[in-house]
């Protein structure tokens, strides 16, 4: 319950972000066409493939220790908002540089470069994200956002229909981004703890070597969502192509940020319940498990029964080829959901080195499979490098759970046979209802009783009703 009111405002922010989100998205692909809409969404996956270097995975130290003991922190917080201002500085440099190496032609460099300045404003917002959060004052952050976001949406959709150039539009979010940024340090100091910056080299240095597994981590978990994108772009034949991969990616993430407003939330209560008992963190992971089960499978339901002709209608048939592809991506969310739950688990338990070889590892499989993917089935083929990558992730995150006996055989092993046989029901009744429709429907319900009387236990199911029977006589 504590996890849940903390996630509370943090679903809300990211609940009204990510709807603005996608309006936003919706006003630019339909306005920019999908080479330009494909540009602009590549200079965001760039910002943002850089931006876990600034955060070095202070942000699961800050929540842990401050989740243990929230008065003896002045001295943690100064030390992770020092570093944490030379990284972004250090990194927004850095991004600047490769921008304009890597870049095509001179107007994709101007791109990446107002971009990089939008990574400063995020990075102030991030730090100061994390800080409301390990302090479980995440009101703050529903606050700040429902000011900021629709302003800077709307002064971005003004711009865009007056001049439909995306490096106008870029400087807006960037602008937007760096006031936010100012605003929340502002919030920090006069609502949570006054910072003051320090110089001690050596303990800064110490600190960041002793995370770099974990910063390594959190890049490389980054890497699947937005680092796909900058890869499919030198290996797509066309710009619309990428454009139709960038709005997959983009819809993606806007439901799977539904998730990662629970696990940011989860951190400090978790920690604590690592330093006192795992019974919280064995609950918390078997829910994961079955969560992200249900979403996907629902999801990708929903994306194959109306999926399709939502995207056209919606985006127009520019977008074709994202909508053909629309219902295989949402299967994706069922490993990356596994992924985003189950890492908190481990960052609370202090398991930074096992967080390091799940998200590592998928990292690895897209950077090799994205390019035979792609040569062998098409646009079709990055859709499938991203599920194989966040898939091996999931797997290796649940085998080293299973080897902590957080999660059970039984859990780990009934979800994806639930999967599987979700599969192979759907093939068999729409060859004997001829309706792939109602072959989708009936297998979810099937899942969703199996998932009742074989998953939950019988303790979980009275809960369960009570909890919603009490809801209900509200």
């Amino acid at each position: 319950m504590k996890i849940l009111k903390n996630a509370k405002y943090l679903y809300m922010a990211l609940l009204m972000s990510q709807g603005l989100r996608f309006f936003y998205m919706l006003i630019l692909a339909r306005m920019l066409g999908a080479e330009l809409y494909g540009l602009f969404s590549y200079g965001q996956s760039w910002y943002l493939m850089f931006l876990p270097l600034t955060g070095l995975g202070l942000g699961a130290m800050l929540s842990r220790e401050v989740g243990k003991n929230r008065k003896n922190v002045k001295s943690i917080v100064d030390l992770v908002a020092s570093i944490r201002i030379a990284a972004v500085c250090i990194v927004a440099i850095l991004s600047m540089t490769l921008g304009i190496i890597y870049a095509d032609n001179q107007f994709i460099a101007s791109l990446l470069v107002i971009f990089s300045v939008a990574l400063i404003g995020k990075g102030m917002v991030l730090w100061a994200n994390q800080m409301f959060q390990a302090f479980e004052a995440t009101y703050l952050i529903f606050k700040i956002e429902r000011i900021f976001k629709p302003s800077e949406i709307l002064v971005s959709i003004s711009v865009a229909i007056l001049t439909e150039n995306i490096l106008l539009i870029a400087a807006v979010h960037a602008v937007g981004q760096v006031i936010q940024g100012l605003v929340s340090i502002h919030l920090v100091n006069s609502n949570l703890k006054k910072v003051t910056l320090v110089f001690v080299p050596r303990k800064m240095i110490t600190t960041v070597i002793k995370l770099l597994p974990l910063a390594v981590a959190v890049v490389a978990g980054q890497f699947l969502f937005h680092g796909s994108v900058v890869q499919a772009k030198n290996l797509f034949t066309t710009s619309e192509q990428l454009g139709n991969f960038s709005l997959l990616m983009q819809l993606f993430i806007v439901l799977l940020t539904i998730f990662s407003s629970v696990s940011n939330a989860a951190l400090p209560a978790l920690s604590r319940s690592a330093e006192n008992n795992q019974n919280n963190l064995k609950l918390y992971s078997r829910i994961a498990l079955y969560v992200a089960s249900v979403f996907g499978i629902f999801a990708y339901i929903a994306a194959s029964l109306i999926g399709q002709q939502l995207i056209v209608f919606i985006f127009t048939e520019k977008f074709m080829l994202a909508s053909e592809s629309f219902a295989f991506i949402m299967l994706t969310l069922i490993p990356a959901i596994i992924v985003n739950l189950l890492n908190s688990v481990q960052i609370s338990l202090g398991h930074n080195i096992r967080v390091l070889v799940c998200n590592t590892s998928g990292a690895l499989l897209l950077v090799s499979s994205m390019p035979y993917c792609i040569q062998h089935f098409g646009f079709q083929g990055a859709p499938i490098s991203l599920c194989l990558s966040f898939s091996f992730s999931a797997s290796i995150g649940v085998l080293f759970l299973l080897r902590e006996r957080i999660i059970a055989i039984r859990d780990a092993v009934a979800v994806p046979i639930l999967i599987a046989t979700l599969f192979t029901i759907t093939e068999w009744l729409s060859s004997i209802f001829d309706g792939e429709n109602i072959s989708l429907l009936v297998g979810g319900g099937l899942v969703i009783l199996a998932l009742w009387y074989v998953a939950l236990q019988k303790q979980e199911r009275v809960l369960f009703k009570s909890k919603i029977g009490s809801l209900l006589k509200r």
